[in-house]
Formats: structure tokens, sequence, C-alpha cells
């Protein structure tokens, strides 16, 4: 793995606008998204209300602010010395019941395409964890597709203890979960 350059997590931020649309549209470009399926995900509606879309996503870590069948999350954002957003994490406060969301844990996070494979996964997820513990959680949920070696491997790196390995509705392939103590 090559050394990466200096690396943060911070909170999103309006200032970090024109970076965050760069890393969306390189996802979108793959046929995926930087954020969680319920947030905001089309780069026209964010150009114009970027500011309403930071102020969701800090907002998101207050119950009374979430959605139904949704859990207190709190986001941050990957950025490198040159403030370029390079990825996404994000913390739920707890496991949620809703069908749509029982195939996530705690931690989800994602890589810049043009940034995959350079060991920002594995970074990202480390600097997730303190915060995770800083929220109270003393073990974390994280999960990944079986078919997903890298974050596997990522999982694992960072203490990931394999818990089981389950079959979602409509996929060809296991859903694996892991426990991390914190």
């Amino acid at each position: 793995m090559n050394a990466l350059p200096a690396l943060r997590l911070i909170r999103p931020t309006t200032r970090l606008q024109a970076s965050y649309l760069e890393a969306l549209a390189e996802h979108q470009a793959q046929g995926r998204f930087l954020d969680n399926r319920h947030m905001e995900n089309d780069i026209g509606v964010l150009r114009r209300d970027f500011s309403g879309f930071v102020a969701t996503l800090l907002a998101a870590d207050r119950a009374a602010c979430v959605r139904p069948g949704f859990v207190a999350e709190t986001f941050f954002w990957l950025v490198d010395a040159d403030d370029a957003v390079v990825g996404r994490s994000s913390v739920r406060h707890a496991l949620s019941d809703a069908p749509a969301l029982r195939d996530i844990g705690h931690i989800g996070y994602d890589i810049r395409p043009s940034r995959n494979g350079l060991g920002y996964g594995s970074a990202i997820l480390g600097l997730t964890l303190p915060e995770a513990r800083a929220l109270g959680l003393p073990r974390v949920l994280l999960t990944c597709d079986a078919i997903n070696r890298k974050s596997k491997a990522i999982i694992e790196r960072w203490g990931g203890v394999l818990e089981s390995e389950v079959v979602l509705p409509g996929r060809s392939f296991k859903r694996l979960r892991y426990w991390i103590a914190l």
C-alpha cells in the first residue's frame, strides 16, 4: 500500500461543494451513489441547494430529524491535505429494524472511485471507529457483500469478527456481518 497523504475526517460542509459533487459524479459514472440510500444524489438538486443538503446531513444525528424507520446517524467526509473529498462515512447510533435497512450495520463508508485500491478504505474505517466509540457504542456491526473481497479484508484488518452470513431476498450472494469491539 502506498503512503497516503494527510487525511482527516470532518463533518459535511458547504465549503467543499465542488469537491463533493465531483466525487458524486465519479460514483454515478459507475452507476453508484456516494451517500446512503436515503440521501439526495441528484447533482442538479444538490447544486441548487447544497446548503440544505449539508444541513440535512448534519441534522441526521438527532433522532427528531430522522424519517420513520431510520435511526440517528452522524456523517463524515474524508478529506485530503488539499481539501478534496476522498470519501464519506457515517455512524448509525443504533441498528434499524426497518426492512430496507436490516442489511446495514452501524458504520457505512464509500471511497471516491478514482481513489479506490490505494488504502483509503482502510484509512476511513480506522478514522471512523473512534467516532463510533465517542458516540458511546461499545461495539459496531459492519456488513459487506460476500463478493466484496476488498471490504471484507478492510473490516477484518480492523478487528472484524464474522458473526454470520445471511441471504438477502433477490440477491445471488450473501451479506457478511462482522462485529468490531471498540
